[in-house]
């Protein structure tokens, strides 16, 4: 019965510390991702290959680890920003872009933001087509 019982405490801790793994491996796949399609100074103190997004520069968390503020004003980053942020970013509430020059798929990006509470984009040069297609 000892065996049964260690193996089924074994198997909760497996399940308990998945979601943050996953959690942790997505945001760190979009700061990788932000890192190689856009270029400026302000991004090279953020180490994506062994750091934690939550001590990033401009970045904010909740106590349980998710990304919930990005703060990227007046950092002059110019390129494509990634593709469906919220996917990687589920509970983002804050973000600020303001005073970047962005391209890419932007507005479909943001799109299925459903946590999004603050969106600033003040003297953003965005260079896109604007087609919203449905998600």
């Amino acid at each position: 019965m000892e065996i049964k019982t260690l193996y089924f405490l074994f198997m909760l801790l497996i399940l308990v510390s998945y979601p943050s793994q996953v959690i942790g491996a997505n945001q760190s796949q979009f700061f990788t991702l932000m890192k190689s399609s856009l270029s400026g100074n302000a991004l090279f103190d953020w180490d994506v290959v062994g750091g934690k997004p939550c001590y990033f520069t401009g970045i904010s968390c909740n106590d349980r680890g998710y990304v919930e503020k990005m703060n990227m004003s007046g950092w002059s980053v110019s390129g494509n920003f990634p593709d469906d942020i919220c996917l990687y970013l589920p509970e983002l509430r804050v973000l600020d872009l303001s005073q970047n020059q962005l391209g890419g798929n932007f507005i479909n990006s943001i799109a299925n933001c459903s946590l999004l509470e603050e969106l600033n984009m003040g003297s953003v040069y965005l260079r896109e087509n604007f087609q919203i297609s449905p998600k």
